[in-house]
C-alpha cells in the first residue's frame, strides 16, 4: 500500500487533479474541448505525414491542423465487446471503471497503416458481479482477502463454480491484475462460463457483497442479482446447471472445511466455511478487468510505428494504447508508462518540423470553433453556499444549502463528468452526504476522482459558511 500513497493518503487522485490543474493554469495556450471526440487522422496520402484530425462536434465535423504532431492517448478497448471476442479470446468481458473505452484511437491508428501490438494482453480477467446500469462492474474485486481492493465477500460461505457445476479457482486468492501462479508461471486465471458464485444465508448475513449493496443484500435479491433458493437442486436449476454436480461439490467442498484443507485449489484455511445453511443463493459472474493493453505500436520517442516498422510521420502516441507491457503486467505500470510517454510524445510532437508548413492555414478565414454548455452564474441566497472541486470532465460546482450546522440540499450547478457511471456515483454520493451529514463519505467504485471532487466541492462549500 506504501507505494499507492500520495501525501499519506491512498486513492487521493492527486496525479490526475495535479495534471488538470497543470492545464488549466496554462489556459491562454492551452485550448480543452468538451463533447468533440476525435473520428478520424487527417493523412497525407503520398508522404504518410499527419496533418491533424477529424473533430465531432454536435455533429459538426471539424478539421484540425496539426503542424508538428498529433498525440493518440485514447485509452484501450474495454468497452467494445467484438474486440474484446477478437482479441482476448473471450466470450464477453466487462470493465471495472472506463465506459468509454471503445477502442477509438486503435481504430484510427489502423486506418493511417499502423502495426498492432500486444493487443491480447489485459489487466485482468477475475469475475465480478455485472452493474446492469453501468455496464461495468459493482467495484474491484470479491474475490481475496478483504483489503483495499477486494471486499472480501468470496472467504465468507462461497464458492466459485463454472457451467458444468464445479470449482475452478481458489476464491480466497485476488489475482494479480487477472494473473495467477501456474506452476511458476504467471498466467491469465481460467475462467468457465458461465460462472457463479453460490452461497449460504451465512455468507449472505456475513456482509454486503459490494459496498454500495444493502445491507444483507436484501435489495439486490429483489432486483434479481441474487438468485434465491430453498435447496441446492432448486439453485442448480434455477441458474442452468447439472445439480448433482453441484450438489457433489458442495459436499465436496463441506469436507475441505471439516479437514481444514484444500487439496484441489488450495484455498487458505481461515476462509474455508461451509455451505450449509439454507436457503442458499447464486450470483452470476462475469469475466471482468482493470485495463486493455493493446493499441498501436511505438518507439522509445513515443512515434507511431507502421506494418514495416516504419515511422508514420508526426503520429505519436502515450499511455495504455499500445502499451510496451507484451504480456503480464506490474503494478501502476501504466500510469508510469503514461506519465513517461506522455511526456516524451508531448515534447517530440511539439517540436518544429521542417516537411511541413508552419504558416496558419486559416488567414482570411474564420475558425469553426467547438461549442458545449457553460455553467450559468449562480448567486446564492441566505443560508446557500457555492463550493467548487475539479472532477474528470473539468469543474464540479455545487450549490449547499444549511439550516444552522444541518446539510438539507445539495444541488450540482454545474459538471461535465461521464453520463452513467460517474453521475449515477454523484446522485450516490449527495444522498450519502445529507444521510450522514459529513463529505467524508465512501467513493463510488469506478468514479473515484468524481466521487472525491464532489465531496471537496460540498466540503468548500461548508467552509466558505464557517
Amino acid at each position: 500500500m506504501d507505494a499507492m500513497l500520495i501525501e499519506g493518503e491512498a486513492w487521493t487522485s492527486s496525479l490526475y487533479r495535479t495534471l488538470q490543474k497543470a492545464v488549466e493554469e496554462r489556459k491562454d495556450s492551452i485550448d480543452v474541448w468538451y463533447e468533440s471526440p476525435a473520428v478520424e487522422l487527417i493523412q497525407d496520402a503520398k508522404t504518410k505525414i499527419i496533418h491533424g484530425v477529424k473533430v465531432d462536434n454536435k455533429g459538426t465535423i471539424l478539421n484540425i491542423c496539426a503542424k508538428n504532431g498529433v498525440v493518440l492517448c485514447t485509452g484501450g478497448f474495454e468497452n467494445n465487446m467484438q474486440m474484446i471476442q477478437d482479441y482476448l479470446q473471450l466470450p464477453y468481458g466487462y470493465s471495472k471503471a472506463a465506459r468509454y473505452n471503445t477502442g477509438d484511437g486503435i481504430k484510427m491508428a489502423m486506418e493511417v497503416g499502423a502495426n498492432l501490438w500486444h493487443m491480447s494482453n489485459v489487466a485482468g480477467p477475475d469475475l465480478n458481479v455485472l452493474n446492469p446500469e453501468t455496464n461495468t462492474a459493482f467495484a474491484y474485486a470479491i474475490q481475496g482477502k478483504k483489503d483495499s481492493l477486494s471486499t472480501g465477500f468470496a472467504t465468507q460461505n462461497v464458492i466459485f463454480v463454472g457451467a458444468d457445476g464445479t470449482r475452478f479457482t481458489d476464491e480466497s486468492l485476488i489475482p494479480n491484475h487477472g494473473h495467477v501462479n501456474f506452476h511458476g508461471s504467471w498466467t491469465h486465471m481460467p475462467v468457465s462460463l458461465p460462472a457463479f458464485a453460490i452461497f449460504d444465508e451465512t455468507a449472505r448475513l456475513s456482509q454486503p457483497v459490494y459496498p454500495t449493496w444493502s445491507e444483507g443484500n436484501v435489495e439486490e435479491i429483489e432486483k434479481g442479482l441474487i438468485v434465491k433458493a430453498d435447496t441446492i437442486k432448486e439453485l442448480a436449476e434455477k441458474i442452468g446447471v447439472d445439480s448433482d454436480k453441484l450438489q457433489k461439490q458442495i459436499r465436496e467442498y463441506n469436507s475441505y472445511c471439516s479437514n481444514r484443507k484444500d487439496p484441489i485449489f488450495g484455498r487458505a484455511k481461515d476462509t474455508l466455511k461451509p455451505i450449509k445453511k439454507a436457503p442458499y443463493y447464486a450470483m452470476e459472474l462475469v469475466p471482468s478487468f482493470t485495463n486493455t493493453q493493446g493499441g498501436p505500436e511505438r518507439n522509445a520517442n513515443s512515434q507511431v510505428l507502421d506494418v514495416r516498422g516504419h515511422v508514420i510521420p508526426h503520429l505519436y502516441s502515450a499511455g495504455e494504447l499500445g502499451s510496451m507491457f507484451s504480456s503480464i503486467y506490474q503494478g501502476s505500470g501504466n500510469l508510469g508508462e503514461c506519465v513517461a510517454f506522455g511526456r516524451i510524445a508531448g515534447q517530440n510532437a511539439a517540436a518544429i518540423k521542417n516537411d511541413t508548413t508552419q504558416e496558419s492555414v486559416m488567414e482570411g478565414k474564420i475558425a469553426l470553433k467547438a461549442s458545449w454548455q457553460e455553467p450559468k452564474e449562480i448567486i446564492p441566497r441566505s443560508g446557500e453556499y457555492l463550493g467548487e472541486d475539479r472532477g474528470i470532465g473539468g469543474p464540479i460546482k455545487v450549490l449547499v444549502a444549511m439550516n444552522n450546522d444541518e446539510i438539507t440540499n445539495i444541488e450540482i450547478i454545474y459538471h461535465n463528468e461521464t453520463r452513467g457511471v460517474s453521475t449515477n456515483a454523484i446522485d450516490t454520493i449527495i444522498q450519502s452526504i445529507i444521510k450522514n451529514q459529513t463529505t467524508q463519505v465512501d467513493a463510488v467504485s469506478g468514479a473515484t476522482v468524481t466521487s472525491k471532487a464532489l465531496m471537496n466541492a460540498v466540503k468548500n462549500a461548508i467552509e466558505e459558511k464557517e
